[in-house]
């Protein structure tokens, strides 16, 4: 999905550096009071169709996408139990706010703790750039199901009306 280098090591490290950033930056914002937007949604369906398409665009192979999709599944399984451990609530103004802490870390420890074990069990099965692939799937995925369960949560504030929660 990512090929910026020509070698499996080096492309390893940047697709690491990747999933590393990604991780720093939700489990930064799971700590934190924040808006409930419809950016909230709509970030990480645009990441996951910017990430898609150059999946798509490196002509992957039957295993990888395979990889992919089960990296999606467990990225949205998870990604939902996070959601539902979300705290999200009417503040004063109206606005509603979502705050996840450290009922998300739990949740998210579990999800590394089991892209380790599918490393380990499948290293000799698949090349690593499927399951770096997978685990970029799975990490997107993750941070779409959270949000999809925090916007559906948060729905009924507004009267059922998407158009209701703030753009930004």
């Amino acid at each position: 999905m990512l090929a910026f280098t020509a070698s499996s090591g080096s492309q390893s490290i940047v697709t690491i550096l990747i999933a590393v950033a990604l991780i720093i930056y939700l489990l930064a914002r799971q700590f934190f009071a924040r808006p409930v937007s419809q950016r909230t949604l709509f970030t990480p369906l645009i990441l996951a169709a910017v990430l898609g398409a150059l999946f798509i665009a490196g002509a992957p192979t039957f295993a990888a996408v395979i990889a992919v999709v089960c990296g999606l599944l467990v990225g949205a399984v998870t990604g939902a139990i996070g959601g539902s451990v979300t705290r999200v609530w009417r503040g004063q103004g109206g606005l509603i706010y979502q705050k996840s802490g450290w009922p998300y870390l739990l949740v998210l420890l579990g999800f590394i703790a089991l892209r380790v074990a599918a490393y380990f069990l499948l290293h000799n099965l698949l090349a690593a750039t499927a399951l770096d692939d997978a685990f970029i799937a799975a990490v997107i995925a993750n941070y779409l199901g959270r949000g999809g369960v925090v916007v559906m949560r948060a729905l009924p504030m507004v009267g059922n009306r998407f158009e209701a929660l703030p753009g930004r």
